[in-house]
């Protein structure tokens, strides 16, 4: 999944997110570059219990899972 971030002082930079999915959770982990072009994977990815519908994402609270 791509996602581009606008800024006004800054040209449109392209993210990613790595998305895994289980019947257990799902779990969202932004990806960044560092300055010598490699990607890594942020290291506090977000975690959502159950298996959401578009339905509970709109209430559902996210938390932060340790690696």
């Amino acid at each position: 999944m791509l996602l581009t971030l606008l800024s006004r002082s800054k040209k449109p930079e392209i993210r990613c997110v790595n998305v895994y999915a289980s019947s257990q959770c799902f779990i969202i982990a932004a990806m960044h570059q560092n300055f010598a072009g490699i990607y890594y994977e942020q290291l506090e990815p977000v975690l959502i219990q159950g298996k959401p519908s578009a339905e509970e994402l709109g209430s559902t609270q996210f938390t932060r899972h340790p690696l």
